[in-house]
């Protein structure tokens, strides 16, 4: 007959009874997946494909981690922050968000082509750009309005 549909689950308990893990394997559909969970409670799902994801805050979605590089944080349920990170072209970018979901600010650090500068937005907008100067104790700000460079 037809194997079963969950043919290459495992379901792992530790010794006080509570799931610990669920592995899927080979025919299961899901198959490399792993789901870990800390008393009973579900936070953190690896897929086969690298993509994970990272629950805490009431089982909502804390963090998801793509296998090239990027990762994405929450909080109550509204994304945050973007990092590009490891071997990406972008590593050392993060993009920070307001809870109305647009981008607040760009900060890049080594071993970003852009080291040391800020980028600031605010309802969306460029507002302002501060770039480090390394050969000196200063910095160069630039200032924006309505998204263009001002004075």
């Amino acid at each position: 007959g037809e194997p079963h549909r969950d043919s290459g689950k495992v379901y792992l308990y530790g010794a006080d009874g509570y799931l610990t893990s669920v592995r899927f394997a080979e025919p299961h559909r899901h198959s490399g997946a792993v789901m870990s969970y800390e008393d009973g409670e579900l936070v953190h799902v690896r897929r086969a494909n690298g993509r994970a994801c990272s629950f805490l805050d009431g089982g909502r979605c804390m963090r998801v981690e793509f296998q090239e590089g990027v990762v994405y944080h929450y909080e109550g349920g509204v994304r945050t922050h973007i990092a590009w990170v490891d071997s990406h072209l972008d590593s050392g970018k993060t993009c920070s968000y307001g809870n109305d979901g647009k981008l607040t600010r760009a900060k890049f650090t080594w071993p970003h082509r852009n080291s040391g500068m800020v980028v600031l937005y605010n309802d969306g907008l460029h507002v302002r750009t501060e770039y480090a100067k390394w050969d000196s104790n200063h910095s160069e700000i630039l200032h924006f309005r309505d998204g263009k460079p001002s004075g």
